[in-house]
């Protein structure tokens, strides 16, 4: 729809769908033809749809708002986040907070102190994605902590250099989201949640070598795959330090999983019209 300023807007989200997300997207192209283009990448994988989205598709757009799959988002946060970003030239990024979830009030209390970009929905600005797209600054494919890696380059001004500083991300408390809570009564749940917790101790792994990366060569540095970016910086590590990124259940669990990497062919990679 229209946006406040009266200038158009780009939505976009990278996961594997198994609901009947892309018929409904179909029924609503239908009646926009001229202002909904669809893609579909074989290669199931958040980081990739987001660099195919900023360095292939390359849409023009004033404002660019990312939403995750499984969530329900008001309209009205869309408008918020443009209106908040049209408000503060200077500010890289616009983000929703949490309001539902276990974890929701203790997330939007370190955000308000902190700072950081929420990936459930999010907005940049067209100035920083051109940026981007300048620098050739791209996620590593396969990365769990696309969205905190995001929101470390919009407070660091896409350079550790300058230093953090959250006002460059604009919090917008107003625009939330709902989504559905899993159940412990729920053998798939269950599974879900399990992955969930393999998933968050392989991105604190990869938090730890991107710290490393960007501290000697700034983001420019960051891998094509993320699992290479998390070997080598295990292989940085002498014995004891190795010893103790590896610490945990979890993180072995999480380990297990890259002694077979998925690579994708290059062309798995590219979007293609739906």
């Amino acid at each position: 729809s229209d946006s406040p300023s009266q200038q158009k807007s780009v939505i976009t989200y990278g996961r594997i769908n198994t609901d009947d997300t892309l018929e409904i997207a179909k029924q609503l192209r239908a009646t926009r033809p001229a202002d909904i283009h669809l893609y579909e990448i074989s290669f199931p994988d958040k980081s990739n749809a987001w660099n195919q989205l900023v360095h292939t598709v390359r849409p023009s757009a004033n404002v660019f708002l990312f939403v995750d799959a499984y969530v329900t988002v008001d309209p009205k946060s869309f408008f918020e986040l443009e209106v908040a970003l049209l408000n503060s030239p200077e500010a890289n990024a616009a983000t929703g907070v949490p309001s539902v979830g276990r974890s929701a009030k203790r997330l939007r209390r370190s955000m308000v102190a902190e700072g950081g970009l929420h990936g459930s929905l999010h907005a940049l600005p067209q100035q920083f994605v051109d940026r981007i797209r300048n620098a050739n600054v791209r996620l590593p494919i396969g990365l769990y902590r696309g969205d905190g890696l995001i929101g470390s380059m919009a407070t660091h001004d896409l350079t550790v250099k300058r230093g953090w500083d959250k006002r460059r991300i604009t919090l917008v408390d107003t625009a939330t989201w709902n989504f559905r809570t899993l159940s412990p009564l729920s053998w798939r749940d269950i599974q879900r949640q399990l992955h969930r917790m393999v998933q968050q101790a392989r991105g604190r792994l990869e938090n730890k070598a991107i710290q490393k990366l960007i501290s000697m060569d700034d983001y420019t540095s960051l891998p094509h795959f993320a699992d290479d970016m998390v070997l080598d910086y295990l292989g940085s590590l002498n014995a004891e330090g190795r010893s103790q990124a590896v610490r945990g259940l979890l993180t072995r669990l999480a380990l297990r999983r890259l002694a077979s990497p998925r690579r994708p062919e290059p062309q798995q990679l590219l979007p293609k019209t739906v």
